[in-house]
């Protein structure tokens, strides 16, 4: 017996004079077709790319970071901005446009100069990350408490013992990861970092000589690399 939808079907058309979503696509289709045909070409050469540029490459840390995840997530946005601005939602676009800029504005502060060490810094702060969020789910942990009432008040959503036991699993992981002598020194100045921001009160800039390799925000790394925070370069 098929389960009855929990989806309430309104019954009614779009209000053409606001939403008129075929003639949108029909335009789109008739003047800008170039240069999506352009974003679709230049997606597809970069799925093709990144396995290249790997399987030529020594393999290490940075080529991981570089091609697996930031020029891997500079196509999928590329990819994404595509679907959308053929489909008419230029509004939406806009965020896999800035995440587009803000991987590509990664890429290049990376290669620009000591790229072992800004790659081993950007894993570990991805690494303390993903931690901070698989702690949430862990009674008794200083983050969990909060969280846990906030997803039952907000969402209702239950933190169940499977998801408990799978985010334990990935703690035990990162930490072993997070432990070894490329990264311990990197996560112990992290902590450090992040205790002291935990003191400053909100709305207050951060110290310009803060450690950026620690605690890089998008707009100190841009200005690094010569791009302005809205995406111009001076």
């Amino acid at each position: 017996m098929a389960k009855p939808s929990m989806l309430v079907k309104v019954g009614e058309n779009e209000f053409k004079p606001l939403l008129n979503r075929d003639e949108t696509i029909t335009d789109i289709r008739a003047h800008l077709s170039p240069w999506l045909d352009l974003l679709r070409d230049l997606s597809n050469y970069g799925s093709n790319l990144i396995p290249r540029c790997f399987s030529s490459s020594v393999r290490g840390l940075k080529d991981a970071v570089v091609l697996g995840t930031l020029l891997r997530q500079v196509g999928a946005m590329l990819d994404g901005a595509e679907v959308l601005l053929s489909n008419g939602a230029p509004y939406a676009a806009q965020l896999q446009l800035r995440a587009l800029l803000e991987a590509s504005i990664y890429i290049e502060w990376i290669l620009k100069s000591e790229g072992d060490k800004k790659s081993a810094y950007y894993y570990v702060r991805n690494l303390r990350r993903k931690r901070m969020w698989a702690n949430r789910t862990q009674p008794g942990s200083p983050e969990s408490d909060e969280f846990i009432a906030m997803m039952m008040k907000d969402v209702g959503l239950r933190i169940n013992n499977k998801v408990r036991e799978l985010s334990k699993q990935q703690l035990q992981e990162m930490n072993r990861v997070l432990s070894q002598p490329s990264f311990a020194e990197i996560n112990r100045t992290s902590t450090t970092i992040a205790k002291e921001q935990s003191t400053i009160p909100r709305g207050t800039s951060p110290s310009a000589n803060r450690n950026t390799f620690s605690n890089p925000s998008i707009d100190l790394i841009a200005s690094g690399v010569s791009v302005g925070v809205e995406g111009r370069r001076p």
